[in-house]
């Protein structure tokens, strides 16, 4: 059962009081500096808690209703709530008012400006005031130094202690008894970044070394590892976003296959670094969804008398990971009951990685347009009309657009899945049945406009007994507004042979290593062939990468060798054709395949007149078009 915070502090009965008491012992942010309290470590069972647990216990709390002390629980809730989820590990909080001292009569001294946590049941981390004071007084630090420095005891939090609260002996820490401080830095700025608070704004202006100079008089040389180790988180996050914005462009660009299982292993790959990122889990969600789509089991239940399997729920995946933090500088084969299964396998799979991500503090408005189009394709009518309300409910005012239309898009195709529930299709061999019931579906016609594939599939639905041609993939066409394109030439990109190579780390010629999915070092370790390379322009061009994924072939599962080589171009780099433009130049050989949560729209092109064989283009709701992803074939 988790901890439950109320204004200051944490409630526990009398058997987790009794439990913090027996083994209380500091592991903070800078044990080793605090003057005095350098206690030896103590573990649960009965041994006698250290002085400065028993002082942090017996310090007068600051009051529930204090501004300060709602903002300090606020910004703890946003980076407790996905570290708890991730590692099944409870941890309260205390805020201690500024009576809080350490120490006895004259000798007694204010806690130093840190976070420390004590070993109990659950374990507790407290924020003394004098900390409080430098951030939200004085704001002589940012809000995001406390949540690195929260966040740092939620890493000890992980890597020091037992599931029930207790410290571990340094033998059997991650870091051995060495290195505790480096990993808790580790972890923290992965949960200040999930939490939403810039770790990069904290590197660049280097606040952490420059805190525990000001403020403990540490000596530079001192401070180097902490510093390197941030340096290092943000890496991750870098190589980290690169490998969502890959997934999410092979979704797009159809490629569900390749981006499921690219997903799937960054999956494992992040989880294996303690790292909660909802947006992966949410995106493999979309993409098992997008997959499931021509087999969807509502369709059996529908049976339609004609064809719908073009139908399509907008994914809303989300436009950047939390972890991103702005820098400065085919066919699918239809009916096989196998393939309906495997389809209802997926979406029930599906289904699970929406509500692990919703735990984790994902986009509640991502999370309940996920359920309803899952709810729709697994053809349960009543589940998705409760989605589609919750969904509307959280849709922001003042959204784009876009957001709005494929929600209404979405909604349409609730409402449709839910006629047919009540009225179901009559034998197709009784045509008059077949007519009274086509012209009832017909009178959705007005319900079904925001969704246009489905307003037409209505309109033929109203007309029968009539048997019109196969409506599959049928798209309304889109009209040039331009008279002529002639003046349009084909875009100038980046060039970027692949590497004669083919490795981890490799990158083209003019193009330099910016990181890998493994590190160098582990996959040299391992020998794994396996992995994400990405490179970005060697002139220090900003707004290009070149991102390469390499998985070898697997017997069972049967799965080819998967060999993707993209060039990622933002609009910030080089000026790229309006939405308008694009429609005008590709004609059919163009398909919105889904959009963000911001509204921005994904379209898979394939448009050898723009100089583009294969690819996709992110615009935002006024048509310009933000980010082109180009697809190399090898």
């Amino acid at each position: 059962m988790r901890a439950r915070i109320e204004g200051n502090g944490i409630t526990r009965g009398p058997a987790a009081t009794r439990a913090l008491a027996a083994g209380c012992a500091l592991i903070g942010l800078l044990v080793a500096t605090v003057a005095g309290a350098e206690e030896p470590a103590k573990r649960c069972g009965g041994e006698a808690p250290t002085k400065i647990c028993v002082a942090f216990e017996r310090s007068p709390r600051l009051p529930t209703d204090d501004p300060k002390t709602k903002a300090v629980v606020a910004l703890w809730k946003r980076i407790e709530a996905p570290f708890a989820a991730l590692t099944g590990r409870e941890t309260g909080l205390v805020v201690l008012g500024p009576e809080g001292r350490y120490g006895e009569g004259k000798d007694a001294q204010p806690f130093p400006p840190a976070a420390y946590i004590c070993p109990g049941a659950p374990p507790v981390v407290y924020v003394p005031y004098t900390l409080v004071d430098l951030v939200l007084v004085q704001k002589k630090y940012p809000v995001d130094f406390m949540a690195f420095v929260i966040g740092h005891e939620l890493g000890h939090r992980a890597n020091d202690f037992s599931l029930d609260g207790c410290q571990l002996a340094a033998f059997q820490r991650p870091g051995k008894g060495r290195y505790e401080e480096e990993l808790a830095d580790k972890r923290s700025a992965f949960f200040t970044a999930i939490g939403g608070y810039s770790t990069r704004k904290l590197a660049q202006e280097d606040l952490v070394s420059h805190f525990l100079q000001a403020e403990f008089g540490l000596r530079k040389y001192h401070t180097e590892g902490r510093k390197k180790s941030v340096m290092e988180a943000l890496t991750h996050f870098d190589a980290l976003e690169s490998l969502y914005q890959t997934s999410v462009a092979l979704a797009l660009s159809g490629e569900t296959q390749a981006a499921a299982r690219l997903l799937s292993w960054a999956e494992e790959l992040i989880r294996g670094k303690g790292v909660p990122l909802p947006e992966l889990l949410v995106a493999r969600a979309l993409v098992l969804m997008m997959n499931a789509a021509p087999n969807a089991p509502w369709l059996e239940k529908a049976k339609l008398p004609l064809d719908a399997t073009h139908l399509r729920c907008a994914p809303i995946y989300a436009s950047h990971t939390a972890l991103w933090d702005q820098p400065d500088a085919g066919a699918a084969v239809r009916g096989a009951s196998d393939e309906r299964e495997a389809a209802r396998r997926a979406l029930t799979t599906a289904r699970k990685l929406l509500d692990e991500a919703a735990e984790m503090g994902a986009s509640p408005l991502t999370i309940a347009a996920g359920r309803t189009c899952v709810a729709f394709y697994l053809g349960e009518a009543n589940v998705a009309v409760a989605q589609q309300k919750e969904t509307l409910k959280l849709v922001p005012k003042g959204a784009p657009p876009t957001v709005v239309g494929a929600v209404a898009s979405n909604g349409a195709l609730v409402d449709f899945l839910a006629a047919v529930e009540s009225k179901p299709t009559p034998a197709l061999t009784d045509a008059k049945a077949l007519g009274k019931w086509g012209k009832q579906i017909g009178k959705l016609a007005k319900k079904v406009q925001p969704n246009v594939a489905l307003a037409d599939l209505v309109k033929r639905l109203k007309a029968l007994p009539k048997r019109d041609e196969n409506p599959a993939q049928m798209r309304p066409k889109r009209g040039c507004k331009h008279k002529s394109t002639a003046d349009v030439k084909k875009l100038e990109l980046p060039a970027a042979q692949a590497p004669e190579a083919r490795k981890l780390g490799a990158c083209p010629k003019g193009w330099k290593l910016a990181h890998t999915l493994p590190s160098l070092e582990v996959a040299t370790r391992t020998g794994s062939p396996t992995g994400v390379t990405t490179c970005v322009p060697a002139d220090g061009r900003a707004g290009v990468r070149w991102v390469g994924v390499d998985m070898p072939g697997v017997t069972s599962p049967p799965l080819d060798e998967l060999q993707v080589r993209m060039r990622i171009i933002e609009s910030t780099a080089m000026a790229l054709p309006m939405l308008s433009i694009w429609s005008c130049m590709c004609g059919d050989a163009m398909q919105m395949m889904g959009l963000s949560d911001v509204g921005e729209e994904g379209y898979m092109v394939a448009c050898d007149a723009l100089g583009v064989g294969m690819g996709v283009v992110f615009s935002d709701h006024l048509g310009t078009v933000k980010r082109l992803v180009v697809i190399d074939s090898e």
